[in-house]
């Protein structure tokens, strides 16, 4: 307050309008710092709910008997395969990473052609379900039911796929005691508009 002669610097008026201007100073302060508090404890309560929200996903998708899978058609690797791939498949979740045509050496050699043609509508943003062969385990031929669908797009271009496939055998061994040897076991495929 340089250059102020000394009878302003004690003038009544002049300290409480300091005084005012100090206090508006502590309180945009406060209140400053009462907004970095919040969008701080904000952020703290977004980032507990995102790690509970992913908790509980990891442990459905550990519990689930079904492969759950995303796909990625531009690059033509799965980004995630479930641990059900690895259990009941009994297949390493890395070597499909590595390469995504292990996906298809076990599919029966008559149904590949049937679900390398659905696989190949993914990028068009064509989702399916389908019914194929394929030896998951042990050497044993299985049923498997698959379907996929679109989950982020750009442009009108599949980003990336979800899909589930699940074992059902049993039903259709049901199916073809039921139908006895009239039912010859064939794949089925169904486009799911995209």
């Amino acid at each position: 307050m340089a250059g102020l002669p000394r009878a302003a610097l004690r003038d009544p008026a002049f300290i409480r309008a300091c005084e005012k201007v100090r206090d508006d100073q502590r309180t945009a302060s406060i209140r400053a710092l009462f907004c970095i508090a919040q969008t701080e404890s904000a952020r703290r309560l977004a980032a507990q709910a995102t790690a509970q929200e992913d908790g509980l996903l990891r442990q459905l998708a550990q519990s689930v008997t079904d492969v759950l899978w995303i796909y990625e058609p531009h690059s033509g690797l799965f980004l995630y395969v479930s641990h059900a791939y690895e259990r009941k498949w009994m297949r390493s979740a890395d070597a499909l990473y590595a390469d995504s045509r292990q996906w298809f050496n076990r599919v029966h050699r008559n149904d590949r052609p049937l679900l390398r043609q659905a696989f190949d509508r993914l990028a068009s943003g064509i989702g399916y379900a389908i019914e194929y062969r394929a030896t998951v385990r042990l050497g044993q031929e299985q049923w498997i039911a698959e379907k996929a669908v679109p989950i982020a797009r750009l442009a009108g271009q599949a980003l990336r796929i979800a899909g589930t496939s699940q074992d059902i055998t049993a039903r259709k061994m049901a199916d073809l005691q039921l139908h006895g040897d009239f039912a010859e076991p064939c794949p089925v495929a169904l486009a799911l508009g995209g």
